[in-house]
């Protein structure tokens, strides 16, 4: 389980959504100003980021929609940005959903270690809303629906839930936000319950953009069985190839506190999103979750299905 964890990024009403989103795009306007890129912004929890200066194609007619205030003058990249023209390029997106935004994310998580493919498999899924143009809180999923059986290396079918929340400090080029969450590890046998504290950090130069963040987990229960204080610190590298199309680069380093040398992974992966319209994305990434870490190998490996349906 820990190989499709590491990468957690559908759920069933997702893949629903999705389909009304295809059919919503086709009804969408064309990407407001030619589908020039709105440089220095970048994407909501999902962790994609978006591009400067190059074409930040969006749609409506942000003219006559309502524009999102600006909270200060540190965020005033988002003051024009709405639920309207969300930017289509991953590379123009701010690290927080503008207010009144809506996204339901669903991952499908498939293990593919080496003699283990498939087992297990999982439909993890994430909502984020925009509470304010700086605050955005989430309901999200490690595992999520675990549905390959006990036999195959689910314990349970669902067990384990989270409350995020990110509140953006800026938004300029370069941006940063406080990032905490309430994660219930297990529900049975046991409540294992724990902490994410940490920041967000999102840097944008051109059609490159940088995305980390990294974070301490603090076991609250359990902690005699294991449930102790780890570290995560994944970093994204995003290019926009195109104005709907961004590839990415994934790495970071992670391992519990205690003995972190002996035990530290260092994942490596690929994937890309395509953003159909300012609604819906798809997209994957390929990830080997300890290829340069202690003990790394290619053996482990895991696949990412998502879509993005915002509303």
């Amino acid at each position: 389980m820990k190989t499709v964890r590491l990468l957690s990024w559908v759920l069933p009403i997702s893949l629903v959504m999705g389909s009304a989103g295809m059919a919503l795009a086709q009804d969408e306007d064309p990407p407001a100003e030619g589908g020039e890129m709105a440089p220095e912004e970048a994407p909501p929890e999902g962790g994609e980021a978006p591009m400067e200066g190059d074409a930040a194609a969006t749609e409506g007619d942000p003219a006559g929609s309502e524009a999102a205030p600006s909270m200060a003058a540190d965020v005033e990249a988002s003051a024009t940005l709405t639920k309207a023209n969300w930017p289509l390029a991953l590379v123009d997106r701010p690290i927080t959903l503008v207010k009144g935004l809506l996204q339901v994310r669903g991952d499908i998580n498939v293990n593919l270690t080496k003699e283990l493919e498939g087992k297990p498999f999982a439909i993890a899924p994430d909502i984020y809303y925009g509470v304010s143009d700086v605050l955005n809180v989430g309901l999200i999923h490690g595992t999520g629906l675990c549905l390959a059986g006990k036999e195959n290396g689910c314990a349970k079918v669902y067990n384990d839930v989270g409350i995020d929340a990110i509140y953006a400090l800026t938004l300029k080029q370069f941006q940063a936000g406080a990032h905490v969450a309430v994660l219930v590890g297990s529900f049975d046998p046991e409540v294992v319950l724990g902490a994410n504290v940490g920041v967000l950090l999102q840097y944008t130069m051109g059609k490159i953009n940088f995305y980390f963040d990294p974070k301490v987990y603090i076991g609250l229960t359990q902690r005699d069985a294991g449930n102790k204080e780890k570290i995560d610190a994944p970093l994204e590298i995003d290019y926009q190839v195109t104005p709907k199309l961004a590839a990415s680069l994934f790495t970071g380093i992670g391992g519990p506190l205690d003995g972190f040398a002996d035990f530290m992974a260092v994942p490596v992966g690929v994937g890309a999103l395509f953003g159909m319209s300012n609604k819906l994305d798809v997209g994957g990434a390929f990830v080997f979750p300890n290829l340069a870490g202690k003990g790394g190998t290619a053996d482990a490996r895991a696949l990412n299905i998502f879509v993005n349906f915002r509303m």
